[in-house]
This record gives C-alpha cells, sequence and structure tokens, in this order.
C-alpha cells in the first residue's frame, strides 16, 4: 500500500541496485535537456549533494557535470526554461520561493533539486503543497479515516485504525466490515491461505504426481530442486515439492552492504531522501524531518566530495616528491614512500624529516644549550664553561645558544624588594622584607620598591572603631584584622568593613528553585538540583526548566560542541585524511613541501609547530628559502671583502693575505 502511495504523492522510491550509471555516477537516462519538471530529481542510481535549512530558505544542488550557468532548457516551460543572453544560453532555475515551498525537497528545473527546509511542532510536510500542516488536516483533506499517506519525503503517515471489526480499505482510505475470501475466490489454491479477515482458509488438496506450492499456493507437479539448481542467490524459495528452502542457510545469504532482493543479492537500497537529495555517501540532513539521514560509503577507488562518490586517483610519492617516510595519497589511503640510506655519498648521516631525507647538523663550535638539528631533532650542545680568568659565563644571555661573560650583582647593604634586572646573569635577585626593630610608634618600614631601599611609613590605622569587621588597610601596606559582626548583622552590606543589621528576603526554597540562591544578607539557602529532566538555570537562573538537546549546526564540520543543555553534540570527525579538527572546523596541516612554505615556517597552520629549517650549511633567507652563504675563502682572492654573503647577511673579510686555515 505504501508503494501505491508513494506513487500518487509524486514520489518516487529508488532503488539503487536497479540504475545504470554512467561512469560518473549520473543516471544514463538523465542528460542535458531532459530534466521533466515535476518529476522526482533523480530516477536511478547515485545522486549529487544537498542540505537542509530552516523553514523557508532554500540550499541548491545540481546534478553532476550540470553548470547551473550554462544549461539549456526547451524555452518554453515557464520555470526553468532556457533563455539567451548575450547569446550565450542558460537556465533560470526555480526557488522555494517561487513554488511557495517552505519544506522537503523540490526540483529546480535546470537538473538540480532545492531543499527547502523542515517542519517544527510535530506538522507535517504535504506532499503534494510542500507547506507544513498539521497530521489530523493531512488526513481529513485527503478524505483518509484510516491507513496511511505520505508526507512530501516519501515516509508514510498514519492516518488511524479502524475498531469494532471493522477493516480499512487500502484504496478508499475508509473503514467497513471486513469480506472474507474463499477458495473459489482464488482460481486454483491449494492448501492454507489466509481469508483476509484474520482467519485461514484449506482448500482442495491436489491430486497424484502434484504438490501444493508452499510459496504460490498451487498445484504443480513435483519436481525437487535445490537452491543452487534454482539459480538463486538468497531467500526462501519453494523446494518444487510443498516444502520451503532456506537458501540463506544452504548458501550463506548475501555479505555485508548487500540485501537480498527477489532472491538475488544486490547492494543495499539507499534512503529515499539520500536520492531526492541526490546524494550517495556521507550524513545528510533530512529535508522534512531535519534528522541525520547516513546515505552509505563509496565503493572502493571512490572518495565522498559533498555528499557524492567521485572517482580517485591515487598520487604516488614521485608525483608527490615524496623521498622516505608516509603520506596521503588524496584518496584516503597511505602511501608507504620507503626509508632513507643511511648515509649519503658525502658519508653523512640522513634521516627522513618532512617527507626528505634530510643530514641533521652538529652543534657549532662555541655553542651552547639545545639548538635544532634542522631534521627536526634537537642537539645538546651543553653548558657554558668559565673564561681563561675563572669568570662565569652563562648560555644565552645576550645572544641565543652562544655563551657571555657575567659578574653576578649582591644585594646592597639596606637594600630590600626584587631588583630589576636580576643578578646581572640572568638570574633573579630578591633582597628581602625590611627590618622593623628601629621603627618609632605608629611607623612602619616599608620597601620602596622602585628603588629597593626601606623608608619609614606612618600608619593611618593602628585600631578597630565599633561596628568596624572584616581586614582593614593600615596605610603601609598591612591591614588589622577587626572580626566578624555580631547575628542579625552583615559586614560590608551597606558600607565597606561595617557591620549594618540585616533582614532576609528569602528563608525558604520555591517551587522549581534550585541551587545557591541568596538570603539578602549575605548568605545562601541550598535548594538542591532538578528533577524530571529538567535543568537548573536554562531559561531563568536559580529556576528548574526542561532542555531539548540542540543537534550540531551545519557550519560545524567536526569535533564536538554544546547542545545547550548542559552536555555535548557529536559533530563527527573530519572526512580527509590527514586533516584536524580545530575550533570544529577541518584543517590541513601544511608541511615544508607546500607552496608558500619556506624555511622560516613555525607553524603548521592548524595550531601545531612546523620546522622546515634548512640543512647544514644552508642559511634561510629573508625570502623562505634556503641559500648557501659564500665564505672568505669565496671571495679572499679579489682582496679583503666587506660585503653581503649573497644571503641577505653581513661577511667581512679583513685579512685575505693570510693563508687560509
Amino acid at each position: 500500500m505504501v508503494a501505491s502511495l508513494l506513487l500518487l504523492a509524486g514520489c518516487s522510491s529508488t532503488n539503487r541496485a536497479d540504475g545504470v550509471l554512467s561512469p560518473s555516477g549520473r543516471d544514463a537516462s538523465t542528460e542535458e535537456g531532459q530534466d521533466p519538471q515535476g518529476s522526482s530529481p533523480i530516477d536511478n542510481g547515485r545522486g549529487g549533494a544537498g542540505g537542509s535549512q530552516s523553514e523557508g530558505n532554500g540550499t541548491r544542488t545540481n546534478l553532476p557535470g550540470r553548470d547551473p550557468g550554462n544549461l539549456l532548457g526547451d524555452g518554453t516551460s515557464g520555470v526553468g526554461g532556457g533563455r539567451v543572453l548575450d547569446g550565450t544560453p542558460f537556465c533560470a532555475p526555480t526557488t522555494c520561493e517561487d513554488r511557495g515551498a517552505v519544506c522537503g525537497t523540490i526540483s529546480d528545473g535546470c537538473g538540480g533539486v532545492m531543499v527547502c527546509g523542515t517542519c517544527e511542532g510535530g506538522r507535517i510536510c504535504h506532499a503534494a503543497s510542500h507547506t507544513c500542516t498539521e497530521l489530523t488536516d493531512l488526513c481529513e483533506n485527503a478524505g483518509l479515516e484510516c491507513g496511511a499517506t505520505v508526507d512530501a519525503c516519501g515516509a508514510p503517515i498514519a492516518c488511524g485504525t479502524c475498531g469494532g471489526g471493522e477493516v480499512c480499505n487500502a484504496t478508499t482510505g475508509t473503514c467497513g466490515p471486513c469480506q472474507p475470501r474463499t477458495c473459489e475466490d482464488v482460481e486454483g489454491a491449494c492448501g492454507e491461505i489466509p481469508d483476509g479477515c484474520g482467519a485461514t482458509l484449506t482448500c482442495d488438496s491436489c491430486g497424484d504426481g502434484e504438490a501444493c506450492d508452499a510459496i504460490v499456493k498451487h498445484c504443480l507437479p513435483c519436481e525437487p530442486t535445490t537452491c543452487e539448481e534454482a539459480a538463486v542467490e538468497c531467500g526462501t524459495i519453494s523446494d518444487g515439492c510443498g516444502a520451503t528452502l532456506d537458501c540463506d542457510e544452504e548458501l550463506g545469504g548475501c555479505g555485508d552492504g548487500l540485501a537480498c532482493v527477489s532472491n538475488r543479492c544486490r547492494p543495499e537500497s539507499l534512503p529515499l531522501e539520500c536520492d531526492l537529495q541526490m546524494a550517495n555517501c556521507g550524513e545528510i540532513s533530512h529535508s522534512c524531518s531535519g534528522e541525520a539521514v547516513d546515505c552509505g560509503v563509496c565503493p572502493q577507488g571512490e572518495i565522498c566530495q559533498a555528499n557524492r562518490c567521485e572517482v580517485c586517483v591515487p598520487s604516488t610519492c614521485d608525483e608527490l616528491e615524496l623521498e622516505c617516510g608516509s603520506g596521503d595519497d588524496g584518496c584516503g589511503g597511505t602511501l608507504n614512500c620507503g626509508n632513507c640510506p643511511r648515509i649519503d655519498e658525502e658519508g653523512n648521516r640522513l634521516v627522513c624529516h618532512n617527507h626528505q631525507c634530510c643530514t641533521p647538523q652538529s652543534c657549532p663550535e662555541g655553542a651552547c644549550g639545545e639548538i635544532a638539528d634542522g631534521c627536526g631533532g634537537t642537539l645538546s650542545c651543553g653548558s657554558c664553561p668559565a673564561t681563561e680568568s675563572g669568570q662565569e659565563q652563562v648560555c644565552g644571555l645576550v645572544t641565543a645558544n652562544v655563551c657571555t661573560p657575567c659578574t653576578r650583582r649582591t644585594c646592597d647593604p639596606g637594600a630590600c624588594g626584587r631588583v630589576s634586572g636580576g643578578d646581572g646573569c640572568g638570574g633573579s635577585l630578591n633582597c628581602g622584607s625590611c627590618p622593623q626593630d628601629d621603627v618609632g610608634e605608629g611607623e612602619r618600614n616599608v620597601c620602596n620598591r622602585s628603588a629597593n631601599v626601606c623608608e619609614p611609613c606612618t600608619l593611618t590605622k593602628t585600631t578597630c572603631d565599633a561596628g568596624e569587621c572584616g581586614r582593614i588597610r593600615d596605610g603601609c601596606g598591612g591591614r588589622i584584622d577587626c572580626g566578624g559582626c555580631v547575628d542579625g548583622e552583615v559586614c560590608g552590606l551597606v558600607s565597606a568593613n561595617v557591620c549594618t543589621p540585616c533582614t532576609p528576603t528569602k528563608t525558604s526554597c520555591d517551587d522549581d528553585d534550585c541551587g545557591m540562591i541568596s538570603d539578602g544578607c549575605a548568605g545562601y539557602i541550598d535548594c538542591g538540583g532538578c528533577t524530571g529532566g529538567k535543568q537548573c538555570g536554562l531559561v531563568t537562573a536559580n529556576v528548574c526548566s526542561v532542555c531539548t538537546p540542540q543537534a550540531c549546526s551545519s557550519d560545524k564540520e567536526c569535533g564536538t560542541t554544546s547542545n545547550g543543555c548542559g552536555g555535548t553534540a557529536d559533530c563527527g570527525t573530519c572526512e580527509d585524511a590527514g586533516d584536524v579538527c580545530i575550533a570544529n572546523q577541518c584543517c590541513k596541516p601544511k608541511t615544508c613541501n607546500d607552496p608558500g612554505v619556506g624555511c622560516d615556517a613555525t607553524d603548521d597552520g592548524c595550531g601545531g609547530p612546523l620546522d622546515c629549517s634548512c640543512q647544514t650549511g644552508l642559511v634561510c633567507d629573508a625570502s623562505g628559502g634556503c641559500c648557501s652563504p659564500k665564505t672568505c675563502m669565496d671571495v679572499c682572492m679579489d682582496g679583503d671583502y666587506d660585503g653581503d654573503d649573497g644571503c641577505g647577511n653581513d661577511l667581512q673579510c679583513s685579512d685575505c693575505s693570510a693563508p687560509p686555515q
């Protein structure tokens, strides 16, 4: 009955297994210029991507291979017909607003579809008008008192049942008495068959040499068969002599992703909503209910792009210029590009860094601390020795990873506080607090922090006045403790550090109160938590209310986000291998091999570190490229040199007459 109602409602159910697809996934029968207005937006096979928006707004999806700005219609059909501007044919797609549609999916007249929104508050999307209506109105307007109709997305909508022994007429949708059939009504019937009203009929038996077929209930010559002989793949069939055969048990049934259709294993059908939105992979939002719909996965060799499977040709290591390690082949797979040789032709050790074979640097002469080796590793160049005269040296005091002599400072007599500039060797210098043994009455020594010297300070407050409370400043950086207030008084209610009489404004919890509520006198009443699925403070502070968790919004691609009820909504993971989720958006990290990424790069664009430093002997120039600098040996043949080293740095060679060491 549902199948017939689907046809009556102008919606069609698509079985992917029955479609004949072109290599791009488009139905071979749906070619340019053959988009009949009002028809289902796709007949068989895989379609394109779709989406869902709020009620009344539209999102357009094109058929694969169609350019919405260059489609030629018939020139006469009105909406979606072809017109010519400046000699260029194009198709003007209709919109949800043009059709008065506020929900469901409609054809745009140009080979695509428009998703017009969803209905709220339990309303149903009308199959014909694509407007939101109440369930009772939908059934009454269709003249149905029982049975089912369908919404704009082909989902069956129940219109009630019959009572008092009556049954529903599937054709008229009305209730009436059940008229049981007889064996004579079913020509050639044998064995036991239902009478259509809940009872069982026992019809004629078969003659010699015949058997009542267990499936069709007709007398047929007894000819035993097997699942293999019947050339079926799954399901239940007649054994040819009155019994049945379970071919799932005998043959093993259909594998994953396959369904038994007419005793043949076929790919499982996509949900109707996927066909309506021309999607054949990934997850979409139902255009009538807003719920998530799984449109399956792509077969091997294809990837899901905008909810449509597309053929993908994996890249190779050579094409991506990857010398070593593993990488993304662009089709969801992983490339294994091997290992680097242990040493290069010059005997230098090699390691794999950013998919390139790299020679790690060694510590430069005089270097200290930890530095990058240029290949993603770290070199430990040790600490600084004392100078020949015994003076202490500190690493990185002036220049990173370079030892610099220094003399540590000490506190002057009478100094106090933390000294600006520290000890002069990278450490801090704290000269302590001021002594209080030589101050006069009503005074205290305090530290002048800008000069690091102790100075006398006259206290502005030494005792507590009547009615004062709490800790009160003494005018010299200290405080005096004046204690609390007596019962019925609150400290600081009107004036700071003064006790004031207070009468609580709230002494008990009202219905639906929750959490800690102020009593108006600096105290709190604990009203506990909420019950019955309610949450505290969702709408009004300290009041219990019901919350409906929200799903991820369409602008969230991955990760988790708040569901508005104190919990989280799962927004899924990134589809492309190697992508990372940053603030609910999928981000593809940069690599040192990407265009525009130089040796000065420190960030992969997705919040992670990126080390693209140059190999030993090269420096990073201002353009971000690795440059081989000139040395004095390169320029001394022309005399003393004072100029550029070819990489943007100064080079001075003042003693070119001496032989090179």
